[in-house]
């Protein structure tokens, strides 16, 4: 009975080292993979031209422009336009009397994206 018992234990070590090589490349892929996407996404910048963070603006309608990867997807809150050939967008904007936050995000045609917050007060003149 004893000989089975040591076998049985040594074929259970076995199945554990199998699994285990087997669990420590399924996570060497998955960290590989990861890296991966951030090395893509690091060929997707957004640069936000105007109006500046923080800004105070006395018009309710403001014009943001930046630049992005070319032909990038560009969404401002709700609000879409797309990059030209060059990455450069331009896009017209209410805002709401007092402080408003803009969320601009820009996806590129392999779904990297990147995404950056403004915040702009509306002060209308008296």
């Amino acid at each position: 009975m004893g000989v089975k018992k040591s076998v049985f234990n040594k074929t259970i070590e076995k199945n554990q080292e199998e699994l285990s090589n087997q669990v420590n490349q399924s996570n060497i892929e998955s960290i590989n993979q990861q890296l991966s996407a951030e090395v893509k996404q690091g060929d997707i910048f957004l640069e936000i031209l105007s109006p500046e963070n923080n800004s105070v603006v006395n018009n309710s309608i403001i014009k943001i422009d930046g630049k992005t990867v070319a032909s990038a997807e560009v969404f401002v809150n709700e609000q879409e336009t797309k990059a030209d050939s060059s990455g450069n967008f331009s896009l017209n904007y209410s805002l709401d009397e007092g402080e408003n936050e803009l969320v601009v995000v820009v996806n590129d045609n392999q779904g990297n994206y990147l995404e950056k917050t403004l915040i702009i007060t509306y002060q209308p003149q008296e």
